[in-house]
């Protein structure tokens, strides 16, 4: 059959699953009320790309009109780029950018591995277009308030905050 290839698991027998065959994106940029546990999104099978993150900002403006919005991002070049400031100046919109290197104050980071644990993996699609389905039928359930309690306590706005006047240490082991 076109469109996928065997794979091999561990087991005691031997056994073959379906995986896909290639890759082939699906791109969600998405913008996470961190209130209301709502997801604006656009999805595309293109990159994502500063263009991008402006029509996000323009459909954001466009369903929060008149409404004082901070947009919280990570330091993708393509999120702090000149077009991207001009046009949140444009729709009257705060940018906040996280410290370098800190995926985990992102809340939407957290979204994302929570909807590829509960709607994408171990889930073998055998066309493109089912996987894009469930995809956008996870984001409904998220809109429709399904997953609601379950993000509540994943998607927690308290994070500890450390006073300038303690001694902090941290540590790394590199291999």
């Amino acid at each position: 059959v076109q469109g996928f290839h065997g794979g091999h698991v561990w087991s005691e027998q031997p056994k073959h699953v379906r995986t896909g065959s290639g890759r082939q994106r699906l791109n969600i940029l998405g913008a996470l009320h961190a209130t209301k546990l709502g997801l604006f999104s656009l999805t595309t099978t293109d990159y994502i790309s500063a263009p991008t993150v402006v029509e996000l900002l323009e459909f954001l403006r466009q369903n929060h009109p008149g409404r004082s919005l901070s947009v919280v991002l990570d330091n993708a070049r393509y999120q702090r780029c000149d077009l991207v400031r001009r046009a949140a100046k444009r729709y009257r919109i705060n940018l906040v950018f996280l410290p370098h290197y800190s995926p985990n104050l992102n809340l939407i980071e957290r979204f994302w591995k929570f909807m590829k644990k509960t709607a994408l993996a171990g889930v073998y699609h055998e066309m493109k277009q089912a996987f894009l389905m469930a995809a956008n039928q996870f984001i409904d359930e998220v809109n429709d308030g399904i997953h609601h309690e379950a993000l509540a306590t994943l998607l927690t706005l308290e994070f500890q905050v450390l006073k300038d006047d303690r001694e902090i240490f941290t540590s790394c082991a590199r291999a």
